[in-house]
């Protein structure tokens, strides 16, 4: 049973006959995956960062994105900083032309 309908899907938690939550990622975190397939220099940062803690990648995109990171962040905190983030890695799109 969702815990609020008037949420997006990937927004809801779900609780199963077996007890089991279910719940979806946020829109925020999906929009940011999506978004950095566009920023190829960012996504060979992130592919080649040794540690593949969120928090580590959160960080690396924080400061590809120019943004100083401090003190402790909640879950709600980091959610809003992923959209921080697709908003300014949209900005900062390129365009690759190529002569065919």
């Amino acid at each position: 049973m969702p815990t609020n309908p008037a949420q997006p899907v990937s927004q809801l938690t779900f609780q199963t006959a077996g007890g089991v939550t279910l719940e979806f990622f946020p829109d925020e975190l999906i929009a940011l995956k999506q978004e950095i397939e566009y920023h190829p220099n960012l996504k060979l940062l992130l592919y080649n960062q040794a540690d593949k803690d969120v928090y580590i990648q959160i960080s690396e995109i924080a400061r590809y994105c120019a943004i100083v990171l401090h003190g402790t962040y909640t879950r709600e905190d980091v959610i809003e900083l992923c959209g921080k983030f697709v908003e300014i890695l949209q900005k900062s799109r390129t365009i690759s032309v190529h002569a065919g």
